[in-house]
């Protein structure tokens, strides 16, 4: 012990470091060669933290590093990697009681297995019976009822999701949800189409916003019940909405638009008790793109204001000469 503290400093001076980064080690008293160690170890959950982080970048770096010739590759392991992430739902009564019993018969199984490995074998015979029967009843209605939460919690996340992802009023996809569902599609040619309810304004003057709200529920409607699967109708705001169709040419988006706009005239609208008909003005533009969407929603708009100026009611593709001098205050009411 003595060789150890040669050369060490005296008391009073700065306390000496070990090498370990996590320790400190302060001499006190020199002629009683005493050591405290001031242990400052990491907690788990910051062992914890640290491994997720560290094992995160690992694996997004060796995504990166892939061969670009094989991209199928990549979105698989970025994909298997993504599903770390997930949350346990459970959306039924059943799927609660399969993950009670799942879970009971792990701990059955463990509570075993330790058990055979830790008692001896006279004793284990005796217990056995016992210790399984009581973890049983222990572990069967705790985790039934840590389910029950799970299931709640389920709920309340699919609630939360259906509302950011969905218009309130309409049910049609948000802004956000609109360009979500835009990047998950292939790079394939897409047609626009951009709807204006005609006389929307007067409509909220005369019969009032709850009038005005039936409308844009029955319009919406009107959309979603003659349009595919996986076309995508968005509010952008007001009254306005957008119809994106994947994998079209522009010569069947303007007949499908046509077909929007015969659709929407023959639905009778009720406001406080008389009877009128809704229309809209349609205007259609293309995007060979993703990357070009935005800008095939502007010629939409143009087109589709175009066809409010002259008589509203009717499809309108967009035209560079035509819709180059339309202005938005020509449209405002």
């Amino acid at each position: 012990m003595a060789d150890l503290f040669e050369g060490s400093q005296p008391i009073g001076e700065a306390p000496v470091m070990c090498q370990h980064r996590h320790a400190k080690v302060t001499i006190r008293d020199r002629r009683q060669r005493r050591l405290r160690w001031d242990c400052r170890l990491p907690k788990r959950a910051d062992i914890q933290h640290i491994c997720l982080k560290f094992s995160s970048y690992w694996v997004r770096n060796a995504i990166a590093r892939l061969p670009a010739v094989n991209p199928q590759m990549r979105v698989c392991v970025r994909n298997r990697f993504e599903l770390t992430k997930m949350q346990l739902r459970l959306k039924n009564q059943n799927e609660v009681r399969l993950f009670s019993a799942a879970i009971t018969v792990t701990a059955l199984s463990f509570s075993i297995l330790l058990q055979f490995f830790m008692l001896p074998a006279a004793i284990l015979d005796q217990v056995l019976f016992t210790s399984s029967v009581i973890t049983i009843m222990v572990m069967t209605p705790i985790t039934y009822f840590v389910g029950l939460k799970i299931q709640d919690v389920s709920d309340l996340t699919v609630q939360l999701e259906h509302a950011v992802n969905h218009d309130t009023l309409t049910g049609t996809c948000t802004r956000l949800s609109f360009y979500r569902r835009l990047s998950e599609m292939d790079d394939l040619p897409l047609v626009i189409i951009a709807a204006d309810i005609d006389h929307f304004k007067k409509i909220n003057d005369k019969y009032g916003h709850k009038a005005g709200d039936g409308a844009l529920k029955q319009f919406a409607n009107t959309l979603s019940r003659n349009s595919r699967e996986e076309d995508v109708i968005a509010r952008f705001g007001g009254e306005e909405f957008v119809v994106l169709l994947q994998g079209m040419s522009l010569e069947d988006g303007v007949v499908t638009a046509q077909r929007l706009c015969d659709q929407v005239r023959k639905k009778v609208f009720i406001a406080e008790g008389q009877q009128m008909r809704l229309t809209a003005s349609f205007g259609v533009a293309e995007a060979s793109s993703i990357s070009e969407v935005d800008y095939a929603i502007h010629q939409a708009d143009l087109a589709a204001y175009r066809a409010k100026r002259d008589g509203r009611d009717r499809v309108y593709t967009y035209n560079p000469e035509l819709d180059k001098d339309i202005t938005w205050a020509e449209t405002a009411t």
